[in-house]
């Protein structure tokens, strides 16, 4: 080689073999996965929530959609509530006074029925006690036939009033009672149901009275203690 001659710049191929090694890229096989850690903002309380592990993303959210309940699903649950609504214990005397209260019935009627009076009225009270589920003694029924009523024409008609205490008469009572009350009317006077009026009359329990006080003197004569007790409740029956 001529000594006159510069000498030619060093090309990278030159490189130590170590020097290679490391300025080289490495190969996207080599390359380590790296798991990121989110660090979490502490809490209220001062406790900070570890970090999370790998890559947050955010999922996808549905867009909220306000559920508008239709009035025929309002009724339904009014009385699903009303049917299966929990009730105070059978043996307290408020309940023990439902069970043995009086039911008053007064029918009225356009025609004259075939069966005499006083029976028709014992049949009706014995429906009508099969029904409260009560002892057909605390059942009063009030006949009358072949009065003015106008209904539907001339046709055959009847009006039905049911006086009970409050705890008696609810909506699915109500729906119940009046078809198993129209039902039996149709097999002792002949009246078909969409000729016939049935309604229902709560009686509070400061009115209705019987045996010498009313319902709610005699829920309140059961809880009292025995030896306070006025002599007027004495006779009053404390069967269950």
């Amino acid at each position: 080689m001529d000594p006159r001659r510069p000498h030619l710049p060093r090309l990278a191929t030159n490189l130590a073999p170590h020097d290679r090694q490391l300025t080289a890229k490495p190969s996207k096989e080599n390359i380590p996965i790296r798991r990121v850690d989110t660090p979490v903002p502490p809490q209220e309380d001062g406790e900070t929530i570890p970090p999370l592990a790998g890559f947050l993303y955010e999922a996808p959210t549905k867009p909220l959609v306000a559920k508008v309940e239709s009035p025929v699903a309002k009724v339904k649950q009014l009385l699903y509530e009303d049917a299966f609504a929990v009730r105070s214990s059978h043996n307290s005397p408020q309940e023990r006074v439902a069970r043995n209260s009086v039911v008053v019935a007064e029918l009225k009627t356009n025609v004259q029925s075939k069966v005499e009076g006083f029976k028709l009225a014992g049949d009706l009270a014995f429906r009508l006690a099969q029904v409260y589920q009560r002892p057909e003694s605390n059942i009063m029924v009030s006949l009358q036939q072949d009065v003015c009523l106008f209904f539907d024409a001339s046709l055959p008609s009847y009006l039905l009033k049911i006086h009970a205490l409050p705890s008696l008469i609810a909506p699915m009572t109500n729906v119940r009672n009046t078809d198993l009350i129209q039902g039996a009317l149709y097999e002792l006077i002949r009246i078909p149901a969409d000729h016939g009026i049935v309604l229902y009359f709560p009686i509070p329990e400061d009115n209705l009275g019987i045996n010498g006080t009313t319902a709610r003197g005699k829920s309140r004569a059961w809880n009292a203690p025995n030896r306070l007790r006025a002599p007027e409740f004495s006779r009053l029956s404390l069967a269950p």
